[in-house]
């Protein structure tokens, strides 16, 4: 597991991040475009969930990225389809903000991204990907995480 996973299909760090359409939110039925979803943020910790288990290693993963990079970043989950689209409640988040879920109607994020299992995408203000982090597993998540914000934020 790496920032640069070779063995993995799809963008990897230093590439651009590709745009996807089929992101549905909650009961809104017009799809979003994952641009439309990075417009005018900073860095954004873009959050791949396969199952709904796979939802609260997002929770911890975007906690992790808040503790660390504070309001650097911003972090979004794009769930597969059968995933529940959903709010997540971030218990370690102060200021209790929530993590945002995005269910991937088309699965075309998981075809252009080439995701199966929970992965992480950080995704720099001009569009490429400072880091891609898979598979993670909730054991490793929060070193993965540490070493990539680390590297793109140059933290202690």
């Amino acid at each position: 597991m790496a920032s640069g996973d070779t063995g993995s299909p799809g963008p990897r760090a230093g590439e651009r991040a590709p745009d996807c359409a089929g992101l549905l939110a909650g009961v809104v039925s017009t799809p979003l475009r994952l641009y439309d979803l990075l417009r005018d943020r900073g860095h954004v910790l873009v959050l791949y969930a396969d199952s709904a288990d796979a939802l609260a290693w997002c929770r911890e993963a975007a906690a992790t990225g808040y503790r660390l990079a504070g309001d650097r970043i911003t972090a979004f989950v794009v769930g597969r389809d059968e995933v529940t689209t959903q709010t997540v409640r971030q218990p370690a988040d102060p200021d209790g903000l929530r993590l945002p879920v995005f269910r991937d109607g088309a699965a075309e994020f998981a075809r252009l991204y080439g995701v199966e299992a929970p992965t992480a995408f950080l995704i720099r203000p001009d569009g490429y990907l400072g880091a891609r982090l898979s598979p993670l597993t909730a054991s490793d998540a929060a070193s993965a995480l540490s070493d990539a914000l680390g590297r793109v934020f140059r933290l202690p």
